[in-house]
């Protein structure tokens, strides 16, 4: 018999009707294969007819002869099995489905035995425990189907980008604030005593994400963000009218760092909830916050500050940062059920050889800390040191946030097919050597210039993939938030005493050897904060049974 023959006129693959977007069968969401739902309408249940008819035929006229009957339905039915749907054109995925049961329960059956099963096992009236317990894996992991694009979920990114650039694009600008000082308002305190107040900004921005992290998972996002968002103003505001150690300290340091470390971590986990597939790039994407902001605050400072003068300068930034924020108030939301209220800190995700893996990373991540950011504090204090000139001196770590642009979206983008740790390891390994190569490097104008873009890369990289690697080393989703929190506490401490030791260091050696001093300190830590990072993922990648860690 001919393909044509055998096959119904008139009946295409086009013309069959669609298949239900909820189907009993697994294969019907897959493909257009033909399913147990596409059965009545193309007659083949008839074949179960035939055995129903001749069963009934059976009772009538005697065994033998209903004996018979069914021995020729069987064998109609049993010619057809190889080829079910004759009467269409072969189907390219034919072959998933060539049995089909006499009945099958449906989803709701499925659901509503669980849920009893469950219940009977909760009353201890016994019941199936299996089935109870694929009903407590399915409760446990709610929102599987993470949107991963559309309007809401990229107005989330840009509510998060918003925080990005006010959260760490401020920060980026404080090596235009220290020359100030150091020159002007607090010239008689040393390189070290005002790194300290850059440092405790980053520390708190750090530390504070075990609170909003617990609040961010309890379902407080929104109030998170508007505490950030008064801070904030309360800190940029007070510090364009501080002229005392104590007052910059508490302005720029601790009412800074508090709103910064409220906001960020939020914003961060808020994009983990509406993205998967997509998720490295989405982070990638809010992490150029950072870099555009660490380009737009330094430049502005350093041109309003010696033109219209320090008070309305901050003040200028705080603007920027109140508008942006409260756009992020508006458009931040979560989209996964809150997670029960528990203890603020929580050392368990450290524990177990499954964690494992995410304490390294932990360990080496808080470790690269301790050097990353000594070139950012005094980059633009070393080239005026060496005669570079100003306009390139002044705007140096413009430069080098530029260049962090492409540090942060180029590697998030690749870290989706290859894995987060695989390519923050090699950028902030190259990070740590050019580190070294900052002494030689920034003693000319061309020098200066290479130097900042090549490390800006590098070092945007890292800082990006921060709550992209926690997220990724996070089985359960909804305890994101208390992992990057419990991350962040512990990188808090050493972001804290980095850039202050490398500040000692400069003030206490004369002149080059200061600085030569401090580079080779910043960049040994970071490159042993890598060894660190490495192992971690050889551990996952074990665990995982895949190189793509």
């Amino acid at each position: 018999m001919t393909h044509d023959a055998r096959s119904a006129p008139g009946s295409t693959w086009a013309e069959d009707e669609a298949t239900p977007a909820h189907s009993p069968s697994p294969s019907a969401a897959v493909s257009r294969t033909p399913t147990l739902v596409d059965l009545p309408a193309h007659g083949l249940a008839a074949t179960l007819a035939e055995d129903a008819k001749a069963k009934e035929d059976g009772a009538a006229g005697g065994d033998d002869e209903a004996h018979l009957t069914l021995a020729k339905a069987r064998h109609h039915h049993d010619h057809h099995l190889p080829h079910p749907h004759r009467h269409l054109p072969p189907h390219p995925h034919q072959h998933l489905e060539q049995y089909y049961p006499t009945n099958y329960e449906t989803t709701d059956q499925v659901a509503q035995e669980k849920e009893e099963a469950q219940r009977a096992v909760a009353e201890g009236r016994g019941g199936d425990v299996e089935k109870a317990d694929g009903a407590a894996a399915a409760a446990a992991s709610p929102g599987d189907d993470y949107p991963d694009g559309g309007l809401e979920a990229w107005l989330v990114v840009a509510g998060a980008w918003c925080i990005s650039f006010t959260a760490w694009g401020y920060p980026n600008s404080w090596g235009v604030l220290l020359s100030y000082l150091l020159d002007q308002k607090l010239r008689d305190y040393s390189e070290s005593d005002l790194a300290w107040i850059g440092a405790f900004q980053i520390a708190a921005n750090l530390f504070c994400a075990v609170f909003s992290g617990k609040a961010f998972d309890a379902g407080y996002v929104k109030l998170l963000l508007v505490a950030g968002l008064l801070v904030y103003t309360a800190g940029l505001f007070g510090l364009s009218y501080a002229t005392q150690y104590w007052q910059v300290f508490l302005a720029q340091g601790l009412a800074c760092g508090l709103a910064s470390g409220l906001t960020f971590l939020p914003a961060c986990s808020a994009v983990s909830h509406w993205f998967k597939r997509r998720r490295m790039f989405a982070m990638g994407v809010l992490a150029t916050g950072s870099s555009l902001g660490g380009v737009m605050y330094p430049s502005m400072l350093n041109k309003l500050i010696y033109t219209v003068g320090w008070g309305w300068a901050i003040r200028a930034a705080g603007f920027i940062n109140v508008a942006l924020i409260g756009f992020a108030c508006l458009t931040i939301k979560t989209r996964l059920p809150p997670r029960p209220a528990g203890k603020f800190v929580d050392f368990k995700v450290f524990v177990g050889k499954p964690n494992l893996g995410f304490t390294l990373y932990v360990a080496g991540a808080a470790t690269v800390w301790l050097g990353l950011y000594t070139p950012l504090f005094y980059s633009e204090q070393y080239a005026l040191a060496n005669g570079v000139k100003e306009d390139i001196a002044f705007y140096s770590l413009s430069i080098l946030n530029a260049a962090s642009v492409f540090g942060r979206t180029i590697p998030t983008y690749f870290a989706d097919s290859y894995g987060p740790l695989n390519v923050l390891l090699p950028f902030t390994s190259v990070a740590g050597v050019l580190i070294f190569c900052w002494i030689p490097a920034l003693k000319n104008v061309a020098g200066t210039v290479v130097w900042s873009l090549l490390f800006g890369a590098a070092q945007g990289a890292f800082v990006a993939m921060l709550p992209a690697a926690t997220a990724a080393l996070t089985d359960d989703m909804r305890t994101v938030g208390i992992r990057m929190a419990m991350a962040f506490l512990m990188q808090s401490g050493t972001a804290l005493v980095g850039t202050p030791i490398a500040g000692y260091i400069i003030s206490e050696l004369p002149g080059q050897r200061g600085f030569t001093g401090a580079a080779v300190y910043s960049g040994a830590v970071v490159l042993a904060g890598c060894a660190l990072i490495l192992t971690a993922r050889m551990v996952v990648a074990r665990r995982r049974s895949t190189p793509w860690v």
